[in-house]
């Protein structure tokens, strides 16, 4: 019924629209489109000018949703038709609360502009919402846990009332509840012009040209707003800068300068991962050493992990062996399933010396089947819900089918949310939509690997993480080429995370993203006659061209799959360029590790360490059982 009430909204038939929205309301106001039916509803009646309707559903839409993700649009028609009316009062008092309960929305910034204008036009006499008013709404959001409502109506109750004991009160809970220093009163509070100034530097940052402007305006954001919670942010961008306009001493230096006052930024694995790299390079082995370790020391991020790799690293190319294994072994063991830890775990092995143990994970038993509290029973059977979900899918209406899925988890209780996520992954992996699937449980295996709890993570799990999608034609081709089925599973799933249709920016299609004059090229290769772009979503069609060159790449730099993964993703005659510059040509000397680490295109550099990962995980996981 919402498939068929949406269809008719979409194609402004919004007599027949409204109809099939009010039967929802009416007889299935409980289930999981209930809400968004009762808003376009809203919106169906107000566009056809039945505004006495209108109203009488938005009262019950506030009064049945009232965290409703659509509340601030709601309040704001309610609004718009009292005003039409000349109920400027009641029209004025709508939009108020639209402004004081949606104050992040877009139609929070419309109502504001409408209660100005009403009084401008001195249609209502009516003051601004007092400091008292806005303090407690903060403080109701943030015992809600809605951080952002709560900073935008702290930040407002600053600009309207700086001098308020509550303005003082407010950005204190904010300050608490981001863990970032609240601007003093000589600064500017509304955290607007510095967050303006950073989103142009990075803006900058990221255009052709653009490098020397973003160094300035990273500068600017350091000397003029030292209390900014952009603060950190900066310095990191700048260091990112200067690197990149070729200044390495002031990279170098504005890295260490984060690490050093800024121990707490989101950014510290990244400065310690980029200071180390750059001592590196340098050909200060002593100092990289030095660095890298620091990476111990503060909270896991994304980079950690290679930061740890690096320490050991330095720690063998300074003869330091026992402590490189001690390193290796600890990196192996508390960030499992990382890139780095199998590298890890390979130079443990070269060194002589014992690994972790796998068994320990990838061990942890399927979930008991859900069984919901009783008073969870009442709201949902989740047979049902689950059958109409995979239906939804099955008919090819993942959005819709995403409503289902909200619905089972809002409706579960906390100790089920996780089963009920799983289910639906697996509907998903059984109907083929791998890219869904593998995005339901992605999140959560990256951070249970951060935070040493892979344990937690079921077998189940890891099989929709790295599922075996098309592996009929994966196996043919991959053994017709040469290439190991795992290695192409490891590149369509760093690739397309098995989209079939997948289409990037750069024009590369399908399952393993080939563009289209590497396709034309293939096609003649592989004799596939009348070839055109579409061909190339063709399963067969495009893991036969997949397999046939990377197998060409592997065997064109002797058998090193992360150099012919580089050329797949960068193209093989810039890797050829960066063998002759840093080992003379000579591919038995290159070091993989330094390889890796060097590559200049930081998106080929993060794909060969993405794919290498998942290539470890496919052998783990499925051993030799093809």
């Amino acid at each position: 019924l919402f498939g068929l009430a949406k269809a008719y909204y979409e194609r402004d038939q919004l007599d027949y629209a409204a109809f099939e929205f009010e039967r929802i309301v009416k007889d299935y106001k409980n289930s999981g489109v209930g809400e968004e039916s009762s808003y376009y509803l809203i919106e169906s009646l107000y566009k056809t000018n039945r505004f006495d309707q209108a109203i009488e559903y938005a009262d019950l839409h506030i009064k049945s949703y009232p965290n409703s993700f659509f509340g601030g649009r709601v309040l704001y028609i309610k609004g718009a038709i009292l005003k039409e009316r000349g109920e400027y009062t009641k029209a004025y008092s709508s939009f108020n609360k639209a402004d004081l309960l949606y104050p992040t929305s877009f139609s929070a910034k419309q109502a504001r502009s409408e209660m100005w204008n009403l009084r401008k036009n001195s249609f209502v006499d009516a003051e601004l919402p007092s400091a008292k008013t806005l303090y407690k709404r903060g403080v109701s959001a943030l015992s809600s846990n809605d951080r952002e409502t709560a900073s935008a109506i702290f930040y407002r109750l600053a600009k309207l009332y700086p001098s308020d004991p509550l303005t003082a009160k407010g950005l204190k809970f904010v300050s608490q509840s981001e863990e970032d220093p609240i601007a003093d009163e000589d600064q500017n509070i509304y955290g607007l012009e510095d967050k303006k100034l950073y989103e142009k530097g990075r803006l900058y940052g990221r255009k052709k040209g653009g490098t020397l402007k973003a160094i300035n305006i990273m500068q600017t954001i350091i000397s003029q707003y030292p209390k900014s919670s952009y603060i950190d942010d900066a310095t990191y961008y700048l260091g990112v800068y200067y690197e990149q306009y070729d200044s390495k001493e002031a990279a170098l230096s504005t890295f260490i300068d984060l690490i050093a006052n800024y121990p707490k930024s989101y950014f510290i694995d990244g400065a310690i991962l980029k200071a180390g790299t750059i001592y590196y390079q340098m050909g200060e082995d002593a100092k990289a050493h030095a660095i890298y370790a620091q990476a111990q020391k503060f909270a896991p991020g994304s980079e950690t992990p290679q930061c740890i790799f690096w320490w050991g690293k330095m720690s063998e190319k300074l003869g330091m062996q026992n402590d490189a294994a001690g390193i290796y072994y600890y990196l192996a063991d508390k960030f499992d399933h990382t890139y780095q830890s199998y590298r890890a775990r390979e130079r443990l092995q070269v060194l002589g010396y014992a690994t972790p143990p796998l068994s320990k994970n990838i061990t942890a038993e399927p979930q008991e089947p859900l069984e919901l509290e009783p008073e969870n029973i009442s709201q949902i059977n989740f047979d049902e819900a689950l059958k109409r979900y995979s239906d939804l899918v099955e008919m090819g209406l993942p959005e819709i089918a995403a409503i289902e899925a909200k619905y089972m988890t809002t409706n579960s209780s906390s100790k089920d949310k996780e089963s009920v996520a799983q289910k639906i992954a697996k509907v998903l992996e059984g109907s083929g939509k791998f890219h869904l699937s593998i995005k339901s449980v992605d999140a959560k295996i990256k951070k249970a690997i951060l935070n040493g709890d892979v344990g937690s993570i079921t077998k189940d799990t890891w099989y929709i993480a790295y599922p075996k999608g098309y592996f009929d034609d994966v196996i043919r081709f991959s053994k017709e080429n040469g290439v190991d089925p795992f290695l192409t599973l490891a590149v369509i799933r760093e690739e397309s995370r098995f989209n079939p249709k997948a289409l990037s920016t750069s024009r590369a299609h399908g399952l393993m993203q080939i563009i289209p004059s590497t396709g034309k090229s293939l096609a003649q290769k592989l004799e596939i006659p009348n070839f055109t772009n579409g061909k190339m979503y063709l399963i067969k069609n495009n893991v036969n061209m997949g397999t046939y060159y990377l197998a060409k790449l592997i065997k064109r730099f002797d058998g090193n799959i992360s150099l012919a993964l580089a050329g797949y993703n960068g193209g093989p005659n810039r890797v050829e360029k960066w063998v002759n510059e840093w080992y003379g040509g000579d591919l038995s000397k290159v070091d993989v590790d330094d390889f890796v680490q060097r590559i200049p295109i930081r998106e080929t550099r993060y794909y060969v360490q993405k794919v290498m990962g998942s290539y470890y995980e496919y052998k783990r996981l499925y051993g030799g059982r093809s």
